[in-house]
């Protein structure tokens, strides 16, 4: 039966403030390896969501003892850390080039956009070359990556253990190079290195991936604690690299061979001025943390932590996505003058803090200032310009406390 209409309605959405899935802890993980067995192709990037989806390509611990490598190793170790993560893997062959390298990362970057971070692992470079490469991959890697309108968090390198020995005190200084996107792992779990000689110098780069996807964006990868734990965590007031559920970073030691129980605090300061990641206990605490999240760069640099890296450029594409829309829109003028209409840059103003107040909401940044200058006559050769300053939060490392004794307060 027909009826008369009086009253129309539309069902309105985003009215409670919601956003999409933050797709944050994304990584690619490019490993040398042999393809033998698999289904996987070199230099085809596959996405896995569970460790189970990497049995599926064929990689499992067998294949890893089959052919003396350590991908499903890796793999395991960034999921059972962080459950809920993303990682693409991307197969290469074991000799290939640290060109030929970049070049099928690149192109794998290019097609799966939504990757934040890369970490390498099984490649034939170690301690004794590695520290020379970083300013290349610096430059090679993540720069042309930019020029693509990709912006990396992070490149984690696996710093292999050279064959020849090399002392802790003979190590480079990365702090000196010029890469603020890449940190050096040399973290080892010995029990992994001894299941084989081939892995004996490996590094922990899949745990580091591990670590660095299950926290905000703003959470060093050292903490001791994190901001929103796995389900099966819950009950924990710590995150450590340990478990003893999986045998996991109970015996740990750096990728030259050396046990923790081996160095001494002096040369624990001396890893950690140098900018390398390893894996240590504290004082009266059993279980295993990474030590930091440093970048091979100076300290004086804003960037010389990863989660500095990952604040600035979350912000960053927060604002593109928030801009783009507006790119070569009409813009209204004031007819007095001529300049930017009030009323237009308001609006921007307006959507740029809906955006920045999600990370404000999210805990990932302190605040924000914002400054739109209305008077300015943007045109195909002058930008509109916007000033924006984050203000990041602040990392304790370490606490200094007075205690003493006393006959009464």
């Amino acid at each position: 039966m027909g009826r008369l209409q009086a009253i129309k309605f539309k069902k309105a959405n985003g009215g409670l403030g919601r956003t999409a899935g933050a797709t944050d802890n994304v990584s690619l993980l490019v490993i040398a390896m042999s393809i033998a067995g698999s289904s996987l192709v070199y230099g085809q990037a596959k996405e896995l969501l569970e460790v189970k989806d990497a049995e599926v390509f064929g990689i499992t611990e067998a294949s890893d003892a089959n052919n003396k490598t350590l991908a499903y190793h890796h793999i395991s170790e960034n999921f059972r850390l962080a459950p809920e993560s993303t990682l693409y893997i991307l197969p290469v062959e074991a000799n290939s080039t640290i060109q030929t390298k970049i070049d099928v990362t690149l192109s794998a970057l290019k097609i799966n956009r939504a990757i934040k971070g890369v970490g390498f692992v099984g490649f034939k470079n170690d301690l004794s070359t590695l520290p020379g490469e970083v300013d290349t991959i610096q430059t090679a890697l993540v720069a042309e990556a930019a020029k693509e309108g990709i912006d990396l968090d992070y490149v984690i390198l696996e710093g292999r253990g050279a064959a020849a020995e090399i002392l802790i005190n003979d190590l480079p200084d990365l702090s000196t190079k010029n890469a603020p996107t890449c940190t050096v792992v040399i973290a080892q779990d010995r029990d992994v290195a001894a299941l084989d000689v081939a892995n004996a110098k490996y590094a922990a780069v899949g745990a580091y991936l591990g670590m660095i996807n299950v926290r905000n964006v703003a959470e060093n990868i050292g903490s001791v604690n994190i901001e929103k734990k796995p389900e099966e965590s819950l009950s924990f007031d710590t995150y450590p690299l340990t478990s003893s559920g999986t045998g996991r970073f109970i015996n740990v030691g750096i990728s030259t061979g050396q046990s923790l129980q081996e160095l001494t605090n002096v040369q624990i300061k001396a890893l950690n001025d140098k900018k390398y990641v390893f894996a240590a206990q504290y004082e009266a605490e059993a279980d295993f943390y990474f030590s930091n999240s440093p970048t091979c760069v100076t300290v004086a640099s804003d960037y010389c932590y990863i989660e500095r890296n990952r604040t600035w450029n979350k912000a960053k594409r927060l604002i593109n996505r928030t801009l783009l829309p507006k790119v070569k829109s009409k813009v209204p003028k004031d007819p007095a003058t001529g300049f930017v209409r009030t009323t237009t840059v308001s609006n921007w103003e307006t959507l740029l803090e809906k955006a920045l107040d999600q990370m404000v909401n999210a805990d990932e940044i302190s605040g924000y200032s914002l400054f739109l200058d209305a008077q300015q006559f943007p045109d195909e050769e002058t930008p509109f310009k916007i000033q924006c300053s984050l203000v990041a939060h602040g990392i304790v490392h370490e606490f200094e406390i007075d205690l003493g004794l006393t006959n009464k307060i």
